[in-house]
């Protein structure tokens, strides 16, 4: 089976971002296609896999450098000729999957866990899926506490439970996990499943920011954008904005190019805009392309 017909592929983290666009909010969803929407705030941010890192995973033994050696069972470890198949011809189906998950793999139990959740490779249940997330989440996978959280959030597969959430953003923010504090910020900025608060939305932000996290620096930019407990300013909000893009983030660079050709929070320059979008261009961005082409 093609792996680019499956979740390895199919399924890449999703990320939002915020900032200017054309005098409105924009919201830019990466997941497997590019996708545009201008309804605030931003969507949960969730793990999805890639090909690549199942790749990185094989050549580990099947272990991911955030879960101790130690704490994996030897029946649960890739076995060497099955390595060999993935990595020489990258095929991979569903059983092979699932008899690793048994065998308590925690980084295939969470790949199971994605496919139930999305209906890839198996029949859509998100009862399944956060069976493989709990037991993945529960061994220390910080992207399947991540998504675990957000099964919680939702109301899928398990009642609506933002306690639970909580408890599991924070298990995954504790292993590193930036998405973990964004996905609670977001909580407290809409009021899900929280009182709204925007301090306290902003507080978690900054931790997430301080691990570098691209889209936490876009979700602060919006804030000061927009004026959300705190005092509105285009120039923190395109310093922020800069600093995601800086960090590679293609919205972001797109958001930029855009307060350089119209002026907003930044001194306007037509040179800088024709390099931002560049640069978010190169990455398949499509209004960047757009924005480029209308620029020469």
């Amino acid at each position: 089976m093609n792996t680019k017909k499956m979740i390895m592929t199919a399924a890449v983290l999703m990320a939002a971002a915020y900032g200017f666009s054309d005098g409105k909010l924009s919201v830019n969803f990466a997941f497997g296609t590019q996708k545009n929407a201008f309804d605030y705030p931003n969507e949960k941010q969730v793990y999805g896999i890639t090909l690549g890192e199942l790749k990185d995973i094989v050549k580990n033994g099947g272990v991911h450098p955030a879960v101790p050696m130690q704490n994996i069972d030897e029946k649960a470890l890739v076995s060497e000729s099955d390595a060999k198949k993935i990595l020489e011809d990258g095929k991979v189906d569903i059983e092979e999957i699932h008899t690793y998950a048994a065998n308590g793999n925690p980084y295939f139990q969470f790949c199971l866990g994605r496919c139930y959740e999305h209906g890839q490779q198996v029949e859509k249940n998100y009862e399944e899926a956060v069976t493989w997330y709990t037991l993945s989440a529960e061994q220390g996978y910080r992207m399947a506490q991540n998504n675990l959280a957000c099964m919680y959030l939702d109301g899928n597969g398990v009642p609506k439970d933002a306690a639970k959430a909580i408890y599991w953003f924070e298990k995954a923010a504790e292993k590193g996990d930036a998405f973990g504090y964004l996905n609670i910020g977001e909580m407290y900025q809409e009021g899900n499943g929280l009182p709204q608060d925007y301090k306290k939305a902003l507080e978690y932000y900054n931790k997430a920011a301080a691990m570098d996290a691209p889209e936490a620096y876009d979700c602060i930019g919006h804030m000061y954008e927009l004026g959300l407990g705190l005092s509105q300013s285009d120039k923190k909000a395109f310093k922020n904005f800069k600093k995601a893009a800086e960090l590679d983030y293609a919205p972001c660079q797109y958001d930029v190019g855009v307060a350089y050709r119209d002026g907003i929070g930044v001194r306007k320059n037509l040179k800088e805009a024709k390099r931002w979008f560049s640069r978010a261009a190169e990455k398949s961005f499509e209004k960047a392309k757009i924005a480029l082409e209308e620029l020469q």
